[in-house]
This record gives structure tokens, C-alpha cells and sequence, in this order.
């Protein structure tokens, strides 16, 4: 375990870090089947909101998969492993937020309405991710709480999305 993880109070978390990357890894493929089964629907020029959707979950998935990787890999110090948070949760949070607002333009349907709220969700999870960076990099001790949560909403709202994508 890195010694920044060890000063933030991640010391216990090794092991959670390393199923969660590896839950993000098989789901990510999982993604793939359920997207290349449904390909003509989702590539149409009507279905927008669901491109959107499919790369959101996408994205969730591949940042628990980095954020993972963050916490584990063995950096000397806490303001470089914060950093990398904090660079992590702000592409992350812009990223979100533009799928939210692309799949936001368009006909409104009460499925659409559904889609495009979901595709908000994962935006806090990368606010907590911020949030974590910020504090690590202050050499604070509780951030394990928010990369808890990050990681669990980030899986649950890209697990729900492919989902959607595959019914």
C-alpha cells in the first residue's frame, strides 16, 4: 500500500480497490456484448440520448477502473496521488456533465426524460472523487468515505445504464 494511502486512512482498503477495478474490467465487457447486441438501435440518428447512455456507462466504468489504479499504485507522496484524484474527478465531472447536456437536446419523451436524468447520476460520484483529491492533497484522513462512494455509484449507475442499453 502506497504511504499516501496509508496517511489518507486507506490502508485497509487494498482489497476493495482491487475488486472494484477488476468489477469495473468485466463489467466494461459486459458493456461491449449488451452494446454490440443492440448496435442498429443505438447507431441510429434518432437514438442520440442512447449513445449518450452508452458512453456514460462507459466511462463510469473505465474511471473505477483508473480510480482503482490510483489508489493503488505506490506513489511517495500524498499531494501527487491527491492530484491525480482531483484531475481524475474534474475530467470525469466534465465529461458527465456533457453526455447530461447532449442527451438533454432533442424530442422529449417520457422515456428520454428517464435516460437523461440517469445520466446525471454519475456527476456526484465524480464531485466526491474532487472532493477526495482536494483533501489528500491537504494530507487530510477521511477520504476514504467519498472514494467509497464514488466508486460503488459510479458502478451501480454504469451497471444500470448497460442494462437499459441491453432491455
Amino acid at each position: 500500500m502506497s504511504p499516501e494511502a496509508t496517511a489518507s486512512g486507506m490502508t485497509g482498503w487494498h482489497e476493495f480497490f482491487l475488486l472494484a477495478g477488476t468489477a469495473g474490467a468485466t463489467l466494461l465487457g459486459l458493456l461491449f456484448v449488451s452494446v454490440s447486441l443492440k448496435t442498429d438501435v443505438i447507431m441510429r440518428s434518432s437514438e442520440k440520448h442512447l449513445r449518450a447512455q452508452a458512453m456514460s456507462a462507459f466511462e463510469s466504468l473505465m474511471f473505477v477502473m483508473v480510480l482503482s489504479l490510483i489508489v493503488l499504485v505506490p506513489v511517495s507522496r500524498a499531494r501527487l496521488s491527491g492530484g491525480m484524484l482531483f484531475g481524475l474527478g474534474v475530467v470525469g465531472f466534465v465529461r458527465a456533465l456533457g453526455h447530461a447536456m447532449a442527451a438533454g437536446r432533442g424530442k422529449v419523451t417520457p422515456t428520454t426524460l428517464l435516460l437523461r436524468r440517469r445520466l446525471f447520476l454519475p456527476i456526484l460520484a465524480y464531485v466526491f472523487i474532487v472532493w477526495s483529491g482536494i483533501e489528500t492533497m491537504a494530507d487530510a484522513r477521511g477520504t476514504s468515505l467519498q472514494l467509497l462512494l464514488a466508486t460503488l455509484w459510479l458502478l451501480l449507475t454504469a451497471t444500470r445504464g448497460a442494462w437499459d442499453l441491453l432491455l
